[in-house]
């Protein structure tokens, strides 16, 4: 008797892919059985891993009318797929030739429990970086003139009074960020610096005039050290002299898609 595959499978874009969208939508929303629209604003966040967790008669029907209208895409098992314990936020470092040490907290929602991790540069297998989208909250107040009517009392009339007033809200703003993420795939290990959080002169890197060309020293940094790790083309871009990484991630959340996707692409 054959044995059923009880597996769990993913669908994925291939490296080279540069895929309509449109087109995604499309094959995906008659998949799933719903509107077009809906998957939009999804598809173009999704990091290169479009569907997870299907059994693998419809995952390989999906790669199928996929690469049949140039979408180039695979499919692969669920356990093949990396789980980023979560990002260790960078505050500062220190490096020799063979280690960086690295301090710290975990990024809010992350499994790890330390405020100091020591890693070998033989160790990061992968160097990418992203602007991410994110919120922050600010505060504003507000002052306004208001008036007191006048009181009668046993004592006679309190005349009228002017006074003023103060009304403080907290609300929320986007916030783009720039981050540079060191991945290590065994045991999986996102090490995350950002570019407004880092203290560069940890490193020995002097200051320039800017955070981000502070950023970019950073990225040529990491790259001459970790020289058995993949630069991600983001990374790439800035190492060829491009000021940008051309890598927009519109939450953190598609910006780890993106990671585990290219370490996905780097197993295969």
């Amino acid at each position: 008797m054959a044995r059923m595959d009880t597996q769990s499978y993913l669908v994925a874009l291939q490296a080279q892919a540069a895929p309509d969208y449109r087109v995604m939508a499309k094959i995906l929303a008659k998949e799933a059985g719903v509107p077009q629209f809906k998957l939009m604003k999804e598809i173009r966040e999704c990091g290169g891993i479009l569907v997870e967790d299907l059994p693998r008669e419809k995952a390989e029907r999906l790669v199928t009318q996929l690469n049949a209208n140039s979408v180039p895409s695979f499919h692969a098992p669920q356990s093949d797929l990396v789980a980023l314990p979560g990002a260790f936020l960078v505050r500062e470092a220190s490096a020799t030739e063979k280690e960086i040490v690295v301090k710290g907290r975990p990024a809010s929602g992350s499994a790890l429990r330390v405020t100091k991790i020591k890693i070998p540069w033989k160790r990061i297998t992968m160097l990418a970086a992203a602007r991410v989208r994110g919120e922050e909250e600010y505060r504003t107040t507000k002052s306004f003139i208001d008036f007191r009517p006048p009181v009668v009392t046993a004592g006679g009339i309190t005349p009228s009074r002017q006074y003023r007033r103060f009304k403080r809200t907290t609300k929320k703003r986007t916030k783009w960020q720039y981050f540079l993420d060191a991945i290590v795939a065994e045991p999986p290990l996102d090490i995350r610096f950002a570019a407004s959080g880092f203290r560069y002169a940890s490193l020995g890197i002097p200051l320039l005039r800017t955070s981000f060309e502070n950023f970019c020293t950073l990225i040529k940094y990491m790259c001459l050290n970790c020289q058995e790790g993949i630069a991600d083309r983001s990374v790439q871009l800035v190492l060829d002299g491009n000021p940008l990484t051309r890598l927009d991630s519109h939450s953190d959340q598609a910006y780890n898609d993106y990671l585990r996707w290219k370490l996905l692409l780097r197993s295969r």
